[in-house]
């Protein structure tokens, strides 16, 4: 029934809004960009960072480490 209303399985749809909850935070809040990746993932409910990298990597296109750069710009 979830795939049919929003295109998407749940585990996907799920992983988007965490990953798009903690771009907006990076974007917003700058005290987020000091945080450790460790950090980042935990405050979205990952409990691993390399987890984390790779949902984001696929979510967003470059590493989060890559992101943040972009922001300091």
């Amino acid at each position: 029934m979830f795939n049919k209303n929003y295109n998407e399985p749940f585990k996907q749809y799920f992983t988007r809004l965490r990953i798009e909850h903690v771009v907006n935070l990076l974007k917003t809040k700058p005290k987020f960009r000091l945080y450790s990746m460790q950090a980042l993932a935990e405050e979205i409910g990952y409990n691993s960072t390399s987890a984390f990298t790779r949902a984001f990597k696929k979510q967003v296109g470059v590493s989060p480490s890559v992101f943040l750069k972009t922001l300091e710009n």
